[in-house]
Order: C-alpha cells, then structure tokens, then sequence
C-alpha cells in the first residue's frame, strides 16, 4: 500500500526543487530587503513621521502574500512625484532607498493587484518597523537564522 521507491524519489526531487521557490525564500533578497529596512528605521532618520496607509495589521485569513503586496503598494507611491513629499525631497537618500525597498518586495510576490484597507494610517517609522518584523520573521521561517 505504501509508496513506491521511484514515485517517492520522484516527490522527493520535487519538494528539495520547489520548495524555496513557492515559499519565495529568497535570503540575498531578504537580506537586503532587512538591511534596507535597517537603515531607515535608524534613530535620527528623516521624514519617518508622514503618515501611510496602516495596511500591515494582519487580519484573519490574511495570507503573508497579500501582506507583502499591500506593503509593496504602500512604497510604490514614493515613484509618484505628487506622492513624494518636501521632506523626502529635502533627503533624496531616504527617497532612494525607499524604492529600493519597493523593488526588493516586488521582487518577493509579484502579484499585480491586492486589497488593502487604507482606512486607517500609521507613520511610516511604525510601518518600515512593521515591514522588517514581517521580514525578519520570513528570513528565519527559510531556514537561515543568523544575522
């Protein structure tokens, strides 16, 4: 009733091939994504008190895809020259890695479109905070636990 040999090696083959990519366990990515995340949360960084859109409070069935979607959003609007605003104009480093970080999420879930409910706000210190947790905690969920 089991398994045959061939078929198990066969499963087996698939999940060690598959297994990083459909989790989208990139840890160079990752890394770069928390190292981004490092630096503009750093004590003395500017332009971290605008408000955003709160859309990292995870509700129930809310899928760490669709998180990461929704933070994707979120930074996708610092492209937008009338998103962009004086402060991050005034510190184009900010600005810089800002997109930086947009391209790094994007780059984990590609997904097109996502809900999220900007009904409610945060700054953005509280929400690159929020973000590098929901990182961290993805980084260590593949497997690497050192930092």
């Amino acid at each position: 009733m089991g398994l045959s040999p061939q078929l198990a090696a066969i499963l087996l083959w698939l999940l060690a091939c598959t297994g990083h990519y459909t989790l989208g366990c990139n840890d160079k990515a990752l890394k770069e994504i928390i190292h981004i995340l490092n630096q503009v949360t750093e004590k003395g960084t500017p332009c971290t008190e605008m408000v955003v859109p709160d859309v990292l409070t995870a509700r129930k069935n809310t899928t760490e895809k669709e998180l990461i979607c929704r933070a994707s959003q979120v930074l996708r609007k610092f492209y937008f020259p009338h998103e962009v605003t004086p402060c991050l104009k005034n510190n184009s480093g900010v600005l810089k890695a800002l997109k930086r970080l947009h391209r790094g999420i994007s780059n984990l879930s590609p997904q097109k479109s996502c809900t999220g409910n900007e009904s409610t706000h945060t700054t953005l210190k509280d929400f690159l905070e929020s973000l590098r947790r929901t990182m961290q905690k993805k980084y260590w969920q593949c497997g690497s636990s050192t930092f």
